[in-house]
């Protein structure tokens, strides 16, 4: 009875529209990295995206040190 609901929920699993399926993305989305980037740019472009983790780990680190060396 589930799967009866499902399949008609979802035409995919019945087999149906296989071929007609496409991702619904917006074309600003489709590249995010242009092909046509160097390694230099792409190293760019993933620092950019990953400081803020970077910057949370050496808080924490920092903190920790802190905290370690007040208990000595």
């Amino acid at each position: 009875m589930e799967w009866n609901a499902a399949r008609l929920k979802f035409p995919v699993l019945s087999g149906q529209a296989k071929a007609a399926w496409k991702p619904r993305l917006p074309r600003a989305r489709r590249n995010i990295v242009p092909a046509d980037c160097s390694f230099v740019q792409l190293c760019r472009i993933g620092l950019a995206l990953t400081w803020p983790v970077v910057l949370a780990v050496l808080v924490a680190l920092g903190a920790w040190l802190v905290v370690r060396y007040y208990r000595l």
